[in-house]
């Protein structure tokens, strides 16, 4: 087969491709979907990093954030955290299918161990 003859195959593998993929859309949008709350969730919690960082500047830097439950992640500074819990903000509209949800954070007093 040469070149040209795959090249015209092309857009006829491509609606073959969708055709196929279509009935399975939503199933595939649907698992992803988990993932872009978590990406907001913890957007909301690095908005409130620095001032994590100054609270733990006496501590050393952070070293690493860690989510501990649904709604809590610890920022640690070697021995000592300061925990960041998200609250889910309320929608200013009505409530809409696919709408998604905001949250802030707060953060809390630093802890040593």
């Amino acid at each position: 087969m040469t070149f040209r003859k795959r090249a015209r195959s092309w857009p006829v593998l491509l609606l073959l491709l969708l055709v196929g993929i279509l009935p399975f859309g939503q199933a595939l949008v649907a698992a992803i979907a988990p993932h872009y709350e978590r990406v907001r969730e913890f957007g909301a919690v690095m908005s409130v990093a620095n001032q994590a960082a100054a609270m733990l500047s006496g501590h050393g830097s952070i070293d690493k954030i860690e989510r501990r439950d649904g709604m809590t992640f610890y920022f640690w500074a070697g021995q000592c955290f300061v925990p960041a819990t998200l609250e889910v903000l309320p929608d200013e509209g009505p409530p809409m299918a696919g709408s998604s949800t905001d949250y802030r954070a707060t953060l809390g007093t630093v802890q040593c161990e």
